[in-house]
């Protein structure tokens, strides 16, 4: 059972192997969110601009069109994982 905005929402899955594929593809998810918006910032060059000039800089990378390949590759990657374990669970 999950609390959603004060309400019990039950999951959806029927034994392990459905909770474990479930458990999968929403890790796989939810690790997407932050990949995608490296893979849109690193095209964002007036923001890059910008924060080149304040102290984060320390902390970003020089290469962006790198930074924006991996984060391509690590989505496909990752949306394959996603819909495999879906498919696998509804599969069954």
């Amino acid at each position: 059972v999950i609390l959603v905005n004060g309400d019990y929402r039950p999951v959806v899955a029927q034994g392990t192997y459905e909770l474990v594929c479930l458990g999968i593809s929403r890790m796989s998810a939810f690790s997407l969110y932050p990949v995608m918006v490296l893979a849109y910032l690193s095209k964002c060059k007036a923001t890059l601009n910008y924060l080149e000039k304040t102290p984060i800089s320390m902390f970003m990378i020089k290469d962006e069109h790198k930074l924006h390949v991996y984060c391509g590759r690590f989505i496909a990657f990752d949306v394959w994982i996603h819909t495999i374990f879906h498919l696998l669970r509804w599969g069954k």
